[in-house]
């Protein structure tokens, strides 16, 4: 029997992330190890999903619990393992176009959409404002998909302009994003501000887009925010029919 200090995997267990099954296979896995190989919660979990310990099925129900949990205290270790691990994919996906550039001839070099660091990730930090309106516009309306569209497009804009290298006419059109599968998540009445849930198609690739549609700080509109998939849904399930935030008491 190993020795190893494992306190990453230690917490997982201890917290409930991971079963003592998988607790037991890791450390064996990790026999003739002098340290846990990686440094957070969230890359514990993204090994132990490399190594095949956790299965994908056990990755989705951990994600699935974390939404129906996410009110309580317990499940913070879970929020954050699975933050981070999202942490280790972006990082992933950045070392993988990296190679495939360095492999790619000069000429044909462009960045595919939803690689991490491209526009879908840096329109999560955009504010767009919409028509004055007494409520937040539906998440299916068609000014809310354009506003979509129009901030998709000059966050792509602003790409091309810090990076005069990259070759303009290999990149995607962003104004030919289609948003399907428009959902609302949820309304908070009092804080006028809808949550969207829909997926991002273009050039035959898809990704789950989530924002919220908020009044704007003057009060005269409102405006789209890019936000987590994961946390919106999280957030809204807590909202009852009447528009108002359920207070669940600790189990």
């Amino acid at each position: 029997m190993t020795t190893l200090s494992t306190p990453f995997l230690d917490t997982l267990l201890a917290d409930g992330v991971i079963t003592a099954s998988h607790h037991d296979a890791a450390r064996a896995r990790l026999a003739h190890a002098t340290s846990e190989p990686f440094d957070s919660l969230g890359s514990a979990l993204f090994w132990l999903a490399g190594e095949n310990i956790v299965t994908d099925e056990e990755m989705e129900e951990m994600e699935e619990v974390s939404l129906r949990d996410a009110a309580f205290a317990s499940n913070a270790t879970r929020v954050q393992a699975l933050d981070e691990y999202e942490d280790c994919l972006f990082e992933q996906f950045d070392r993988e176009e990296a190679e495939r550039i360095r492999a790619t001839p000069w000429h044909q070099r462009h960045r595919p959409w939803l690689i991490a660091g491209g526009v879908a990730v840096l329109a999560a930090g955009l504010v767009w404002f919409l028509q004055p309106a007494r409520v937040p516009p539906a998440c299916d309306d068609d000014a809310v998909v354009k506003t979509l569209r129009s901030a998709l497009h000059t966050a792509e804009s602003r790409t091309l302009q810090a990076n005069p290298m990259l070759r303009r006419d290999s990149r995607p059109n962003y104004l030919l994003t289609e948003f399907e599968s428009i959902q609302e998540l949820g309304y908070l009445k009092q804080a006028r501000v809808r949550g969207c849930l829909a997926t991002a198609s273009l050039d035959g690739h898809r990704q789950p887009f989530a924002f919220e549609v908020r009044q704007g700080e003057s009060g005269n509109g409102f405006r789209i925010e890019g936000g987590n998939a994961r946390l919106l849904q999280a957030r809204y399930r807590q909202v009852d029919a009447d528009g108002q935030r359920e207070v669940t008491p600790a189990p």
